[in-house]
């Protein structure tokens, strides 16, 4: 979870690391997706989940998170493991 202004910074710190998985969390609003970043990711090979809340993935989690699964499911926006 990182501010907006500063993801494209780590995802630079990830590459450099030999990271090659990774999530760039939004809770609500804009939160830490940036267009750059999801380039920065495309151009160099790794891996990222944009955007969704790892909370509504997990077997038991809370009922806002299990609701908000559900709809992505049901309006087909669910994220696909590629």
């Amino acid at each position: 979870m990182t501010p907006f202004y500063a993801t494209l910074q780590v995802m630079q710190d990830c590459a450099d690391a030999g990271i090659r998985q990774v999530w760039i969390y939004r809770a609500s609003g804009r939160g830490a997706v940036s267009p750059e970043a999801v380039e920065f990711c495309k151009q160099h090979g790794i891996r990222a989940v944009e955007g969704h809340c790892p909370f509504m993935f997990l077997p038991a989690t809370g009922f806002p998170h299990r609701a908000h699964g559900f709809l992505l499911k049901i309006t087909r926006r669910y994220p696909r493991a590629a």
